[in-house]
């Protein structure tokens, strides 16, 4: 049993990836997982200056969970949720 569990790790291992989206100027724009080539888990969005804009999370592609706004500052505006 542990070693079909050892073989079968590295499958699920394999189907998570953390995508990464830039400005044209090159800074870092999105970061966001992705499980199955949809997002899965946290995506964080951010300005051109490097401030986090949007935290949110999805669950197999859907919105879901807490999402949180912020300011050019980088203070907390708002949050939603989404089930």
């Amino acid at each position: 049993m542990k070693f079909l569990l050892l073989l079968l790790l590295p499958l699920c291992i394999l189907q998570a990836e953390i995508r990464k989206e830039f400005y044209d100027s090159g800074e870092l724009k999105t970061l966001s997982n992705y499980k199955n080539n949809q997002k899965h888990g946290v995506e964080k969005s951010f300005d051109k200056n490097g401030n986090l804009t949007f935290k949110s999370s999805y669950k197999n592609g859907l919105k879901h969970g807490y999402w949180y706004h912020y300011n050019s500052k980088g203070w907390y505006i708002q949050s939603e949720f989404f089930k």
